[in-house]
């Protein structure tokens, strides 16, 4: 977790990431990883969930997120087990943006650090060396440039689920 003052109203967010196993066991629903933003002046009760989730808390009032963010797994093997998913190692705010930083479970070098910006924009996604191997090995016959791998990285690491964001610009 970090917090950070992401809308300069002068309170921090609290900026939370983690596993959402309720969206994450949803049938089809590839973005387990989930970041959440919080209101420092507003933290009470619970997230939303789906009807499935019997998991929650009975009597608490919902929690009021401004921000739900979902990320896929990445560098995910037909071998992998059930149990080798991807989570936030940590998140720390950096100036005007924040860095967060993900791994494997079972393979903690197999792993991505991403950067947003103040409006919860993905800026850059940068793998570790063994993810970026196999993300280059696929398809890659060309030597690329480093601008030319940037922008290979955030295509294949930036597939971000949005539930809700309070802090997005129109673009």
């Amino acid at each position: 977790m970090a917090a950070m003052d992401l809308d300069k109203d002068g309170y921090d967010e609290i900026i939370l990431g983690g596993v959402n196993n309720a969206y994450g066991n949803l049938a089809g629903f590839s973005h387990p990883m989930t970041l959440v933003v919080l209101d420092s002046r507003r933290v009470e009760g619970q997230g939303p969930a789906p009807a499935t989730d019997d998991r929650h808390f009975e009597g608490l009032s919902s929690g009021v997120e401004r921000a739900v963010l979902f990320l896929r797994d990445f560098g995910q093997l037909p071998t992998d087990g059930a149990d080798d998913f991807c989570f936030f190692q940590n998140i720390r705010a950096i100036g005007d943006h924040f860095e967060a930083a993900a791994a494997k479970i079972n393979q903690p070098d197999v792993g991505v650090d991403y950067q947003f910006d103040s409006h919860l924009n993905l800026e850059f996604a940068q793998p570790k060396s063994p993810l970026a191997a196999q993300i280059i090995e696929f398809g890659i016959t060309k030597p690329l440039t480093q601008a030319e791998l940037n922008r290979l990285y955030l295509k294949e690491l930036g597939d971000i689920r949005v539930l809700k964001n309070d802090f997005a610009t129109p673009r």
